[in-house]
């Protein structure tokens, strides 16, 4: 609770899941955390909050509201990493050496307690200002995210620049729509953040023999691509080269992202699979009982 955690979200997001920290070590080397609200602490296996979560699966965005997974006193309050109040979280410790490297994280159990709520611009603006308090911090976890992003890309990851889709209303009702590439720095840092967890999860269940809902996806032919400059014909006709991701028992490639295994679980107020993940880690963790066994599992898997 001594650790400066924060959140990078958008202005209006209440289900803040994930923080991030930085740790320097006297002998120079870091630790870069990454932090998930432990939802299956406050979200029994069973009980009737499960059993709405399992029924919607994942909550849904729409302009004029949100549909939240789980009830907003657990999903905006009891379950949200919201500044200076303690919250139950699984922390993802990654040693990054004197040299920029990055070892295999340590993951625990952990109570955490968030010092900033911060948007993706203003960690923007952070990022470019050496004076602020933030500056070295966030900069070093912008050197990991990028190392990894390079790392995948090395392993056949597919560059597809991401889309910032908002459509909102207005005062008025009046429907406002903006698009824009989603490749700040802010964006990198937190999704490539967001894929090491992702990948540890994997890890931890492939070698422990955990039975775990893994997320495959099929490496793209890039034979006789025809590129392009316009940035759409481009993004179109990677697009149409990509097999849809699918959830699988086994664990094995994603393609599209350059690594393997691959689950989903840094958003577990948000999506019930990673819910699902989380649960398996925190039993492995704790030495329990696993809540889960492989047919249960295909079932879960097929029902979302």
């Amino acid at each position: 609770t001594g650790w400066d955690v924060m959140t990078i979200d958008d202005v209006s997001t209440t289900d803040m899941d994930d923080g991030i920290s930085l740790q320097v070590l006297e002998d120079g080397t870091c630790l870069a955390g990454v932090h998930i609200t432990d939802v299956s602490a406050l979200v029994l296996t069973g009980s009737a909050l499960d059993t709405g979560a399992f029924e919607r699966c994942a909550s849904l965005y729409f302009p004029d509201q949100k549909i939240p997974m789980l009830p907003k006193q657990i999903s905006s309050h009891l379950g949200s990493l919201q500044p200076d109040v303690p919250r139950l979280a699984l922390s993802f410790l990654f040693p990054v050496g004197a040299a920029g490297e990055v070892g295999a994280p340590e993951i625990v159990p952990s109570v955490i307690c968030c010092r900033e709520k911060l948007s993706y611009e203003a960690v923007d603006d952070i990022l470019e200002n050496p004076g602020h308090r933030l500056y070295e911090s966030l900069n070093r976890l912008h050197e990991v995210a990028e190392a990894h992003l390079v790392e995948r890309m090395q392993e056949g990851a597919v560059p597809l620049v991401q889309v910032n889709r908002r459509v909102s209303l207005g005062p008025g009702q009046e429907i406002e729509v903006s698009l824009g590439p989603r490749n700040s720095r802010s964006d990198l840092l937190v999704s490539e953040l967001m894929v090491m967890v992702n990948v540890a999860c994997a890890r931890l269940c492939q070698a422990q023999d955990i039975p775990m809902i893994y997320r495959t996806q099929v490496s793209p032919d890039m034979s006789r691509f025809e590129d392009t400059e316009n940035e759409i014909l481009h993004r179109y006709r990677l697009l149409r080269r990509m097999r849809p991701a699918v959830p699988s028992l086994e664990p094995g490639l994603h393609g599209g992202l350059g690594v393997s295994p691959y689950c989903q679980a840094s958003s577990p107020l948000r999506r019930y699979g990673d819910l699902v993940v989380q649960r398996q880690v925190s039993a492995a963790l704790k030495h329990a009982t696993l809540p889960y066994d492989a047919e249960q599992l295909q079932n879960i898997a097929i029902h979302m």
